[in-house]
């Protein structure tokens, strides 16, 4: 019998905290590996495609909260079920678990691209819920990632596009987009600050070769960090273009941490 809910176990150290600006696409990483394994259950055990010749999932926006911080030293469980399904996206919903706690609640929506056409196609939706596959109950919490006119932009630069930033869809991974933010994060946001929650929307695809700028923004607070009820939460916001054209959003949330208080 196909699981509705797929388990997948992660050994202790499965995330190398050593290097900070990489955890956070570590940890989407192995979201998108238990999907995968899922993915896999489904075709071996069911028999059933969701994908075929010349198709890959891409992920079109994600939403995540984290809970509780994690601790690499404990060996960990990611959940994850099919919660939405239609003719043109899958969301999938996932919960990462160390000693019986949920560390992290995220949400990844998927679109079906066409490998040589670049063109979106319908999803098996049918194939889904024929199947029993979807879990009922369970909305999808997007949001609409915006910033105010009053924040601060305090980065704008030009960004160069790595070989190595190229996946197998022949496109800018979606996990570079991060890395990028990571690497103009203000020092005391890094020093002071603990990642609270993110949202991504991609909207277009970035490919070898393109011009690429990135924005980012923090609202009204400024980089002498005042400890007070006002400062306990911060924002920072980040648009990346393709001349002038809007190809991600990505909005993250940071709570001061415990001890600066």
């Amino acid at each position: 019998m196909l699981e509705t809910t797929y388990s997948y176990q992660l050994a202790s150290n499965s995330i190398d905290q050593k290097n900070e600006s990489q955890t956070l696409t570590l940890i989407i990483q192995r979201l998108l590996e238990a999907a995968q394994f899922h993915d896999r259950q489904i075709q071996e055990k069911g028999g059933l495609d969701l994908l075929v010749e010349d198709q890959s999932w891409v992920i079109t926006q994600n939403r995540g909260e984290l809970l509780k911080r994690m601790d690499v030293k404990l060996s960990s469980l990611i959940k994850t079920s099919i919660v939405q399904a239609n003719r043109f996206f899958v969301t999938r919903y996932f919960e990462w678990i160390q000693e019986e706690q949920v560390c992290m609640q995220a949400f990844i929506q998927f679109a079906i691209l066409n490998l040589r056409s670049r063109q979106m196609e319908r999803v098996p939706h049918q194939i889904i819920q024929e199947n029993n596959l979807l879990v009922e109950g369970m909305t999808a919490r997007f949001e609409k990632i915006s910033f105010k006119d009053n924040w601060k932009c305090y980065s704008r630069v030009d960004q160069a596009i790595l070989d190595s930033a190229i996946d197998h869809n022949q496109h800018v991974n979606n996990l570079v987009y991060l890395e990028w933010v990571w690497e103009r994060l203000p020092e005391f946001i890094l020093k002071h600050y603990t990642l609270q929650s993110f949202a991504v929307k991609y909207h277009k695809e970035l490919y070898p070769g393109d011009a690429v700028q990135l924005e980012s923004w923090i609202d009204n607070r400024t980089e002498t960090l005042a400890i007070d009820s006002k400062t306990d939460q911060t924002v920072t916001y980040h648009r990346v273009y393709r001349q002038f054209e809007i190809v991600c959003q990505i909005k993250l949330n940071w709570q001061i941490n415990p001890e600066i208080v």
